[in-house]
């Protein structure tokens, strides 16, 4: 669900060689995920469909495994949310939410992202559980890739900076909120992979 331009469910689909079905609410992302699994000769396991994902849930059957993939709290927040996918899931199929989290004591304001007790409380509220977790941390590598892709933002700025100075404000302007989202991914907000199961 929110399946973007389907990076994910064509590399899950040519792997695996299972069904992939994304819906996401931008045409473009739609078009070329449906592009690229001709590409790849994978349209006849991998689709993708234009909709909100809001209103076609419950036309939608059942899933082995339901990915939301960094599309913020679009059903609502996680008791909502899986009670709204839980109908969609096979006995023993899994639904897995990449997201965020603050620690309880985090004294930043972020109102839409929850500490990791309030998503479990609304996990199991659900009548679901939280069989794993993996964080930023986990992953090998981030920090550098990270720092990489700042370096390129940074200098692809810079060159538009040069190459439209009436508007260099604004480049510049860009790269502080890079660098302030960098600093608040590193120290205060923990992306995490959850992944969760019915009881």
């Amino acid at each position: 669900m929110g399946s973007g331009k389907g990076a994910i469910s064509i590399k899950i689909s040519s792997e695996l060689k299972c069904n992939c079905f994304g819906i996401d609410g931008v045409e473009d992302f739609v078009i070329f995920s449906n592009n690229k699994s001709r590409e790849l000769s994978l349209n006849n396991i991998c689709k993708f469909e234009v909709n909100d994902i809001r209103t076609i849930l419950e036309s939608l059957g059942k899933y082995d495994i339901i990915l939301l993939i960094a599309i913020g709290p679009v059903l609502g927040n996680y008791y909502n949310t899986l009670t709204q996918l839980s109908p969609h899931l096979n006995k023993e199929g899994l639904i897995i939410i990449d997201d965020a989290y603050v620690e309880d004591n985090c004294t930043g304001d972020y109102p839409d992202i929850l500490s990791e007790n309030e998503i479990i409380k609304q996990i199991n509220s659900a009548g679901m559980e939280l069989i794993e977790k993996m964080t930023i941390n986990d992953i090998s590598g981030t920090n550098e890739r990270y720092e990489n892709d700042f370096n390129n933002i940074k200098k692809r700025c810079m060159e538009l900076a040069e190459k439209y100075p009436e508007n260099k404000e604004l480049f510049l302007e860009y790269i502080d909120r890079q660098v302030r989202e960098y600093e608040i991914l590193s120290n205060e907000i923990i992306p995490s992979i959850f992944v969760i199961k019915k009881i």
